[in-house]
């Protein structure tokens, strides 16, 4: 049987095997400055994690990441690996149609959007036939999304 090696469980997980689960592992500043302690990201991250499995993402699968800096994105990117999608980070300063050439080109089945860029992809996403998921992040959800509260909600961390 082949080895298998989760990234998330070396570079989350084992800062809490190591004690430092109270130590900052992502600042977020906006203003205001509020801080990820590791403890808080493994936890998060596991949460995701089952979200990502309960909405039927499977192994291997693409989930696109249209996000700011915000303490969500480590949760969700982290998250994506504990539950074995792969995560496909986007560059926030693109066009609709780039946005559009990567989404199919990567066969993303999930999309994690920041609201405030949501507006710039949405033109693209209608008629995209593998993805299945849009999860709002930081906002209101429109129609045929749904908000990252909401995707987040009742998931205790998976087992990964």
């Amino acid at each position: 049987m082949a080895h298998t090696d989760n990234a998330a469980a070396r570079f989350v997980d084992s800062h809490l095997d190591a004690g430092r689960a109270d130590k900052p592992a992502f600042r977020e500043v906006d203003g205001e400055q509020r801080t990820l302690t590791y403890g808080a990201l493994a936890h998060g991250s596991g949460r995701a994690a089952a979200a990502m499995q309960a909405a039927g993402l499977r192994r291997e699968e693409r989930a696109a990441m249209l996000l700011l800096d915000t303490n969500d994105y480590p949760q969700l990117f982290w998250g994506a690996l504990k539950a074995g999608v792969v995560a496909v980070p986007l560059n926030t300063l693109l066009s609709a149609s780039i946005y559009d050439v990567i989404l199919r080109d990567s066969r993303a089945s999930a999309l994690f959007v920041s609201a405030a860029l949501y507006d710039t992809v949405a033109p693209v996403l209608g008629d995209n036939p593998c993805l299945r998921t849009i999860v709002v992040v930081g906002g209101a959800a429109p129609a045929g999304t749904i908000s990252y509260d909401d995707f987040m909600a009742g998931h205790d961390p998976a087992e990964t």
